[in-house]
């Protein structure tokens, strides 16, 4: 067994090495991602994350030398005790071949992975000749215990998960269910590209003037669960420190303290880590912890992207699989299958805040053609991501827990390919605006899908439809749950009952950091890695977070706007502190100076002055040292 532990180990550190020197070295500047690393060494947490992610690779090379020696050992027998040499060599060779077969199949995008490994004519007879050596311990009864413990995990992937649930009963409350989807541009949603979200929509309440404040995806989550702007409850960037965040001003905590189970589920939280410290029971998805940018690369190795996949393996190396960012191991069907494991009827209400990123870049997935275009790819993970809602919403419905209930639909922001539809007419002189959160000018970037329903009793209740002419946001969805639930909050919201808005509101919008571009237009990301990897650092729990020292800088030079009525105001730091005025209705953007409306420019700017009040001195917003802040009568 030592001289396979001993070959296996090989295995590892040498397809280690050669994926390692062929990694595209990042030079990056300032404090590097060593020193980072050094000052995460001192986290407790981040320590068990490495120890357990370690124990799951000696693991994984134990169960490969296991797998080994009992064919070697069990042809031994079989060939009547010929060569130990020969018995070791072809054993070897088979699991080689095995390892590099099945990793290439499942997995075709990975750093190992070719063709010619993953062919049938060759994976199939090496499956065949493992499985046979493997159970001949069984008959020959020999190495039963090894064989055993190397066929029940991988036979425990195919046994479905089992449970009894109580019925729901008649609660005191409604199920509350919140689905996003991310980086979606509400122009795709139509019966052709995403029939089942089209038909959600046609059969809801729509809003149709609906806004993100920030089109980033944890600022819009926390504008969700929180109800207020990102002004008031202090989320501007992904990733910012929960220590500036009031965590008991949160729906789930309203909600928890209302007798409700709680569930957060998110395929990507690289640059959204809500956690349990919102007052989620469970959360479903990734770690949100810096051990998942780095042990999330080594996917590439064949003999981890293998063993992550089993059930155990999962609490050691949860960072591999169900992974949006690792897009070469993700599988849509799968994590819609890990949350069909997770969350069921429990007889207890449950608030269910779940978000899908398929949608969002580099828009890849396995088993794709990802030579496309990036547009291209995208609108393929729009209708992919189509589906996986529709299966969610299925099993939700099959548990019960939409019988009573609201649920809304939503995106946390849109998406820009800085194309002339993303932008408003007399934009030429803007560059860089694809993606989201880059440009507040770009409606296809702030504009969300707003989207709700409410069942009683297994029927759709029949509620005055909001005037879909006036804006609403994000921050509405809080204060409309609250308020439809009857829950006594003593809490104050930006945002409104949708049932409730009687007239236009301003709304504020900010932009947050800008990706590096290369001369096709697409994000370039080695050089946005360079840009941005000092911004960030490692806290106490090993969690990634925006560096507090920077963030009030990078705060600072934001762009800055709001909305009202069918108009915008948008001031842009990098142009002078400018000012523009964007037509929405007719998708026009004017410079102040071109746009002949004193009065109309006056009442904008005073929504905005009042809106920003609290930063004017600080972001040094010109266009409002002069102005008067007292409340419109629109304002809060």
């Amino acid at each position: 067994m030592l001289i396979h532990f001993c070959i296996s180990t090989f295995f590892f550190f040498i397809s280690l090495y050669f994926w390692w020197v062929n990694q595209i070295p990042f030079e990056l500047k300032g404090n590097s991602i060593k020193s980072k690393l050094t000052n995460a060494l001192s986290s407790p947490p981040f320590i068990l994350e490495i120890v357990l992610f370690i124990l799951g690779i000696f693991i994984s090379i134990l169960l490969l030398a296991t797998i080994a020696n009992v064919i070697s050992s069990n042809l031994n027998i079989l060939l009547k005790k010929t060569s130990h040499i020969f018995c070791h060599i072809f054993s070897w060779l088979i699991v080689i071949l095995l390892i590099l077969g099945m990793s290439s199949y499942e997995y075709p995008e990975l750093f190992y992975s070719h063709n010619v490994w993953s062919q049938l004519k060759v994976l199939v007879p090496t499956s065949l000749l493992a499985f046979f050596f493997i159970t001949y311990s069984f008959i020959i009864k020999k190495n039963r215990v090894k064989a055993s413990l190397i066929l029940l995990p991988i036979i425990s992937l195919f046994i479905p998960s089992l449970g009894i649930y109580k019925p729901q009963t008649q609660f005191k409350h409604k199920n509350v269910v919140i689905i996003g989807i991310d980086s979606l541009n509400v122009r795709l949603i139509n019966k052709k590209n995403t029939p089942f979200i089209e038909s959600f929509v046609s059969s809801s309440i729509h809003l149709p003037n609906s806004y993100t404040h920030v089109a980033r995806t944890f600022p819009s989550w926390v504008s969700v669960l929180t109800g207020n702007y990102p002004l008031t409850n202090h989320a501007r960037l992904n990733l910012t420190s929960f220590d500036k965040l009031d965590l008991k001003e949160n729906l789930a905590y309203d909600l928890k303290e209302a007798g409700y189970k709680t569930y957060f589920s998110l395929d990507e939280r690289r640059f959204s880590h809500i956690d349990q410290r919102l007052y989620f029971d469970n959360i479903i998805g990734p770690p949100a912890t810096a051990g998942e940018f780095l042990f999330s690369k080594l996917a590439d190795l064949p003999l981890l992207v293998l063993t992550s996949k089993l059930p155990f393996f999962e609490l050691l190396m949860p960072h591999i699989h169900n992974n949006r960012a690792v897009w070469s191991t993700y599988s849509p069907e799968k994590f819609n299958l890990k949350l069909e494991r997770e969350i069921h009827n429990t007889g207890l209400p449950v608030f269910i805040a779940s978000h899908f990123t398929l949608p969002h870049w580099p828009y890849k997935i396995k088993n794709n053609d990802n030579s496309r275009s990036s547009y291209d790819k995208y609108f393929h993970s729009v209708q992919l991501v189509d589906k996986q809602v529709e299966r969610f919403i299925a099993h939700l419905n099959n548990e019960g827990l939409l019988d009573n209930s609201l649920i809304f639909l939503i995106t946390d922001h849109g998406e820009s390919f800085g194309r002339k539809i993303d932008l408003p007419k007399n934009s030429s002189n803007f560059t860089n605006t694809a993606g989201h959160g880059t440009t507040i000018i770009s409606s296809s970037q702030f504009k969300v899908l707003f989207s709700f329903k409410e069942y009683e009793g297994g029927k759709l209740v029949n509620h005055t439809t909001p005037n879909k002419e006036l804006n609403y946001a994000l921050t509405d969805i809080a204060p409309t749950v609250i308020d439809l639930l009857g829950i006594d909050s003593k809490r104050d919201f930006d945002g409104k009952n949708i049932f409730k808005v009687q007239q236009q509101r301003p709304i504020p919008l900010e932009s947050s950091l800008k990706p590096m571009f290369n001369k096709l237009g697409e994000i370039d990301e080695e050089k946005t890695v360079k840009q941005t990897v000092n911004l960030f650092e490692v806290d106490s729990l090993g969690k990634v977070i925006f560096n507090n020292q920077l963030y009030h800088e990078v705060v600072k030079s934001k762009q800055r706007g709001v909305i009202k009525g069918k108009w915008q105001l948008s001031v842009f730091p990098e142009h002078n502190n400018n000012i523009y005025i964007t037509n929405l209705q007719k998708d026009i953007l004017y410079n102040q100076q071109t746009l002949n409306n004193e009065e109309l420019i006056a009442e904008l700017r005073k929504s905005f002055c009042h809106l920003f009040s609290s930063e004017i001195d600080e972001a040094q917003i010109n266009l409002c040292k002069s102005a008067t802040q007292k409340p419109d009568s629109f304002g809060r």
